[in-house]
C-alpha cells in the first residue's frame, strides 16, 4: 500500500519464485543488477522521472488539465489495452535489448502491453501529480 507520493527512482519487482527463494525482502537495485547477469530474468518496473519521457509527457499533461482527469485516466487505460499487431518474437527481441539497456527494468511509460501492477503505478504516479 502506497500512502506516500511514488518518488523518482522507485521501482516494483514483480514478485517471482526465484527472489522469493533468495530474499525474504525486496531486493536492492544492485542485486537485481547481479542477479541479471547471472542470467535470472526478473521483472522490474522502474519510475524514472528524467529518463522517462512518456511518463514525464503524462505529468505534464495531466497536471495541466486536471479538470478533463477522468477523460485522461481513461486514456491512461485506453494506452494498456491497445492491442499489439507486431510478431511475439519481434516483440520478445525489442523487449530484450530494453531491458539490457535499462539494467533489467522497464520504464513505467514505456510498458505497451496489459499489466495491472504497471497500470496501478501509473495511476498512483499521475494522481500524486495532480494532488489527489
Amino acid at each position: 500500500m502506497l500512502c506516500e507520493p511514488i518518488s523518482n527512482g522507485f521501482y516494483s519487482v514483480v514478485p517471482d519464485k526465484r527472489v522469493k527463494e533468495l530474499y525474504n525482502r525486496l531486493p536492492t537495485p544492485n542485486e537485481l543488477h547481479a542477479l541479471g547477469e547471472e542470467g535470472v530474468r526478473i521483472e522490474v518496473i522502474l519510475v524514472d522521472f528524467q529518463k522517462d519521457k512518456k511518463l514525464a509527457m503524462l505529468k505534464q499533461l495531466i497536471h495541466h488539465t486536471c479538470q478533463r482527469l477522468c477523460i485522461l485516466l481513461k486514456q491512461v487505460s485506453d494506452f494498456y489495452k491497445r492491442p499489439t499487431l507486431e510478431n511475439p518474437s519481434k516483440l520478445a527481441l525489442k523487449k530484450n535489448a530494453f531491458l539490457f539497456e535499462n539494467h533489467d527494468a522497464q520504464l513505467l511509460g514505456q510498458i505497451k502491453r496489459r499489466c495491472c501492477r504497471a497500470r496501478a503505478i501509473l495511476f498512483k504516479v499521475l494522481a500524486d501529480t495532480v494532488g489527489i
